[in-house]
């Protein structure tokens, strides 16, 4: 929501004849305070996926171009893979992605179990984070969340699965909402934002107190309207 008030005011800002005058204001964009800005990644993170699961390789590069700090903290390993030489659960962080689209689960039309069903199985029997990414864009094979019921095997719809008991974050098609979509799966797989922004968040909020006189804890006024106050 906060994107979309961003796109349109930023639309009527450009109409207006100051910034008509002074387009350079705007190239950068708005900022809003408390949007979900840059994310970064600051310990060890295994970043789980499969490669039957098609598409879900082609977000996780999306995620990491949108990582402002610690690339070289992340690493994706095919959970089939993994399976393969597991001796033991990996020391560090880990998730496993799960893009769902409608063809998520294709294969369960056969009337077999489908190799994405069997390693989200295993995956959440070894206690390891599902992180659900829903498709928004037609044109990648989105549909309504509703229909996973339906697409999705029944014994992960129920205990000890319940998949779907896990928030499955929209990907949306826009290119702006999409950003945002990108930086709440790295929330959600642990990530913050970089100290570099947290500082300037705060210089900002202070500057804006002060400008514009925003009640202190005591109740008082702050800024320059306190200033004028004492005058």
């Amino acid at each position: 929501q906060i994107e979309t008030i961003k796109m349109v005011v930023h639309r009527i800002l450009l109409h207006l004849p100051y910034y008509r005058r002074n387009k350079k204001i705007l190239d950068d964009g708005l900022k809003v305070t408390d949007e979900i800005g840059p994310q970064g990644i600051y310990e060890q993170l295994i970043v789980f996926s499969c490669s039957s699961n098609k598409g879900c390789q082609v977000v996780y590069k999306e995620i990491q171009s949108e990582l402002a700090e610690g690339k070289n903290l992340i690493c994706n390993v095919d959970f089939e893979q993994f399976l393969d030489l597991i001796h033991e659960l990996p020391s560090h962080r880990a998730v496993l992605l799960l893009y769902l689209n409608k063809h998520v689960f294709d294969d369960e039309k056969s009337g077999k179990e489908t190799r994405t069903s069997a390693l989200v199985k295993k995956a959440t029997d070894l206690g390891i984070q599902l992180v659900l990414m829903h498709e928004q864009d037609p044109e990648k094979g989105a549909c309504p969340f509703n229909d996973f019921f339906q697409l999705t095997p029944s014994d992960l719809l129920d205990k000890p699965y319940n998949i779907y008991n896990t928030l499955a974050i929209p990907l949306h098609a826009s290119l702006e909402h999409r950003r945002v979509s990108l930086r709440c799966i790295l929330r959600s797989m642990g990530s913050s934002t970089p100290k570099h922004q947290v500082a300037l968040s705060k210089f900002a909020k202070s500057v804006r107190k002060r400008i514009l006189g925003v009640r202190d804890s005591d109740g008082e006024l702050g800024g320059v309207w306190k200033d004028l106050k004492t005058r």
